[in-house]
């Protein structure tokens, strides 16, 4: 993928050379510095409008073709070849969220991996990483949960903050211990949707 990327802005930086190179100095570093600027606004303001991979790719190919290449035989097959990628992820992220953070997928999980031993929970991963799983039976998570509520049993304790709240499974635990006001911060507004529509013990709906 690093190649790739290098190989890709190598032809970029090519026509932007030359570019620069009719251009006094000065001017030309604030050209550039104004690109970068640029650059970091739109990243910005793609991830807060929650856009995914199809729409990065179908933007860069239209600036790639618009400056790379002339209307000839390589226009046409590096038209080819990008509209086949853009294809290629359309296709590959269709059962994909995307916040403005990472990547989430969600997936059905069963008892001893066995459709017919019954629905466990919907595990959440991040960037192709296990990051949650919401059970549907809270008592069937994992005891590590609770352990504050074991070790630290006191009876001034009633009120909670709860930060990286995720989908939820620890809200819903310090509710059932009896606390009587829970504050739940959660930076990733994607994934509290999932928790507030798909958790099934509706912990964000107290």
């Amino acid at each position: 993928i690093f190649s790739l990327v290098c190989l890709t802005f190598t032809f970029l930086s090519q026509s932007l050379g030359r570019w620069l190179n009719t251009l006094s100095p000065l001017t030309a570093y604030s050209w550039d510095i104004l690109g970068s600027l640029a650059g970091i606004a739109v990243f910005t303001a793609g991830n807060f409008l929650r856009t995914n991979p199809l729409i990065w790719f179908a933007a860069f190919a239209v600036v790639f073709l618009a400056t790379v290449f002339e209307r000839s035989w390589k226009w046409l097959l590096a038209a080819g070849v990008i509209g086949c990628v853009v294809l290629t992820v359309a296709g590959a992220t269709r059962q994909t969220i995307w916040s403005p953070y990472q990547k989430i997928t969600l997936e059905n999980i069963y008892r001893d991996d066995d459709p017919d031993g019954g629905l466990l929970g919907i595990r959440l991963s991040v960037n192709n990483i296990m990051h949650q799983l919401m059970y549907f039976n809270i008592d069937e998570i994992d005891p590590v949960y609770r352990s504050p509520y074991q070790y630290f049993k006191h009876p001034i304790y009633q009120q909670a903050l709860i930060i990286g709240s995720g989908t939820g499974n620890d809200v819903v635990l310090a509710l059932k211990q009896g606390i009587g006001h829970v504050d739940a911060v959660e930076i990733d507004p994607e994934i509290y949707r999932v928790g507030k529509t798909l958790n099934p013990n509706q912990p964000y709906d107290d």
